[in-house]
C-alpha cells in the first residue's frame, strides 16, 4: 500500500484499512498521484530540509528566521497537497466514469456509492465535487467541532485561502507544537493523544512566552557553535521546564512521563478548559 513520506503516523489505521479492502470484493480506484511522481519526490526532499533549518534558528534566538523558515515550509506543503487534490478531482471526473463502465457489474446500476478515504487535510476534493453538484458527504474520526493543531490549522489556511496567509501567532504555536512532539516522541505514538495535548498546550501559549523560550535557548548555547550532548540535553530540560510552567506537566504518580500519563494529563487540560 502507498503511502507518503518514509514513516507512516498512521500505521495502524493502513493496517485497518487493508484488512476492510482483502477479501471484500469491492473495486478499487487510486486517485492520488503516484509515489513516484519525481516532481513531487523533489519538493518533498526540499520539504524535509526546512525541518532543522527551523529548529536551529529558534534555539539560537533567532525567532523571526525560525517563523519566516516555518512559512515558506508550509507554503511549500500547502503547494504538494493543493497539487495531489487536483490530481484527486481530475483523476475522478476523467477515469472514474471509464472505470465504471468498464466494470460490467458497475455500469447497468442506477446509483453507486463511492467511499474516498482522504486525510483531514485534503478539504479540496470535497469542496469541488460538492460544487458540481455531486451528493456527497464527508465524515471525521472524532466528534464534531473539529479542531486542528497550530501546523494543520495555519496549513488549512494557506490551502483554502490563500498560500499568503500569514498568521505569526499560529505560525509559533506551529513551531512549539515540534517541541511538544519531540519531547514526548519516546512516550507514545498515539497521534490522537498527542494532538489533543497540543491543542492543549496552544491555548495555554503565547506568542511572548514562545519568543522569550527561544531566547533562553539561545543563552543556554553560552556561545557554543556546535551541538553537544549536553546542550541538547540542557534544551530538552529548558523545554521541560516551560511546558511544567505552564501546567503541561506529567502525572506525579509515575517516575517518567509514559502513554497512560500523557493521557491523564490530557483529560485533565481539556476538563480545565471546559470549566472556563
Amino acid at each position: 500500500m502507498e503511502t507518503w513520506g518514509c514513516d507512516s503516523i498512521y500505521e495502524d489505521f493502513e493496517k485497518e484499512e487493508v484488512k476492510l479492502i482483502f477479501g471484500s470484493n469491492k473495486e478499487i480506484f487510486l486517485a492520488d498521484i503516484s509515489s513516484g511522481d519525481k516532481e513531487i519526490e523533489k519538493m518533498e526532499e526540499k520539504f524535509q530540509n526546512y525541518n532543522q533549518k527551523v529548529f536551529d534558528n529558534f534555539i539560537k534566538g533567532n525567532f523571526a528566521k525560525a517563523i519566516e523558515l516555518i512559512n515558506e515550509e508550509m507554503n511549500l506543503f500547502a503547494y504538494i497537497q493543493n497539487k495531489r487534490d487536483h490530481h484527486i478531482i481530475n483523476s475522478l471526473k476523467k477515469y472514474l466514469p471509464r472505470f465504471i463502465n468498464n466494470r460490467p457489474s458497475l455500469k447497468n446500476k442506477e446509483a453507486i456509492n463511492i467511499l474516498i478515504s482522504l486525510g483531514e487535510s485534503h478539504s479540496l476534493p470535497y469542496i469541488n465535487l460538492k460544487k458540481f453538484g455531486q451528493n456527497v458527504e464527508r465524515e471525521y474520526p472524532q466528534e464534531k467541532p473539529i479542531i486542528f493543531e497550530p501546523y494543520r490549522t495555519a496549513l488549512r489556511e494557506k490551502e483554502l485561502i490563500s498560500p499568503e496567509k500569514f498568521n505569526q501567532d499560529i505560525l509559533a504555536k506551529a513551531l512549539i507544537e515540534r517541541f511538544i512532539r519531540t519531547h514526548i516522541d519516546k512516550e507514545t505514538k498515539d497521534e490522537r493523544l498527542i494532538s489533543r495535548l497540543i491543542i492543549q498546550a496552544s491555548k495555554r501559549i503565547s506568542l511572548d512566552e514562545i519568543k522569550k523560550l527561544s531566547v533562553e535557548l539561545k543563552e543556554n548555547l553560552r556561545g557554543e557553535k556546535k551541538m553537544s550532548d549536553q546542550i541538547r540535553a540542557n534544551n530538552i530540560f529548558v523545554v521541560g521546564k516551560f511546558l511544567e510552567s505552564k501546567g503541561l506537566i506529567f502525572d506525579d504518580e509515575v517516575d517518567e512521563a509514559n502513554e497512560d500519563s500523557i493521557k491523564r494529563l490530557v483529560e485533565k487540560l481539556e476538563k480545565q478548559d471546559y470549566n472556563r
